[in-house]
């Protein structure tokens, strides 16, 4: 390990980012810090911590504090707080598999971190330590349904903005390409059906109005066998057009005019995956 030397300047900065909540933090922060000094001294003393071990740089500009105790070689920064950091002042929340990681409504880890914005991220994708970040832009309609998870790091709580268990499942039914197809979607459905608070569900999903997913909740709800309070209005909600069970997979199968649906997936598949 480096010599991780702690200078009474370090120590400073080091508190001002804490106190201020900043876990990770930029080039700006540190120039805020030091008002007096120059540009180029700010990026020296910037590189001095990175070389001493002190901070891990996520991309230029950008940089997060590291535990005193750890090599950079052994350093996996938070991903909840990469993501957000990446992020910077676009709005954001947790998405997809990694909200559906947070509900635990999959079993197996995953090395990507999904992240809805407002406005799109370019490049919408970050390969930081083996860990994929991508950003998925959505327009305001969609974006909606958060709330704070609460992680900590370095003897802090921060929050971050994750979507709540309905606005996941409806988020995943509605581009289930994001999570591995709708087999992982009926997963979903099926581990957080007991939990799900089906008012909200049907309000979130009058509020969003894509046919795509009032007919594909519709279906796995009724094949998957979850009691619920909300098939019959879903019923009354579908129009006579036909959609895709699964997005991803091509146009073939048999049709069921119940919930015009073509089903490209077969229900002994999904019924098994979801087991």
């Amino acid at each position: 390990m480096k010599t991780k030397v702690v200078t009474e300047n370090t120590s400073k900065f080091f508190r001002y980012l804490i106190e201020n909540e900043k876990p990770y933090f930029t080039s700006q922060d540190a120039e805020d810090f030091m008002p007096n000094s120059s540009k180029a001294y700010v990026q020296s003393f910037l590189q001095g911590l990175v070389q001493r071990e002190l901070t891990y740089r996520l991309k230029k500009g950008l940089y997060m504090l590291m535990p005193y105790y750890i090599k950079e070689e052994e350093f996996f920064p938070n991903p909840y707080l990469t993501a957000k950091a990446l992020a910077g002042t676009t709005e954001h929340y947790i998405a997809y598999l990694s909200a559906l990681q947070v509900h635990e409504l999959i079993s197996s880890a995953s090395l990507k971190q999904h992240l809805v914005v407002k406005q799109q991220i370019s490049p919408n994708k970050a390969n930081i330590k083996g860990m994929e970040y991508q950003y998925i832009c959505h327009n305001e309609k969609l974006f909606f349904g958060c709330e704070n998870l609460w992680v900590e790091y370095l003897n802090h709580v921060y929050p971050i903005c994750t979507s709540n268990l309905e606005k996941t499942l409806l988020d995943s039914i509605y581009r289930p390409q994001y999570i591995g197809g709708i087999q992982q979607v009926a997963t979903a459905l099926k581990v957080a059906c007991h939990r799900i608070d089906y008012l909200k569900l049907i309000d979130y999903v009058k509020r969003i109005g894509s046919q795509s997913i009032i007919k594909r909740l519709g279906y796995l709800l009724e094949i998957l066998n979850i009691e619920n309070p909300i098939i019959g209005e879903l019923k009354r909600m579908k129009t006579e057009s036909y959609i895709r069970l699964d997005p991803t997979y091509e146009k073939k199968g048999k049709t069921t005019q119940k919930w015009n649906i073509q089903i490209n997936v077969s229900p002994q598949v999904i019924h098994e995956i979801s087991l």
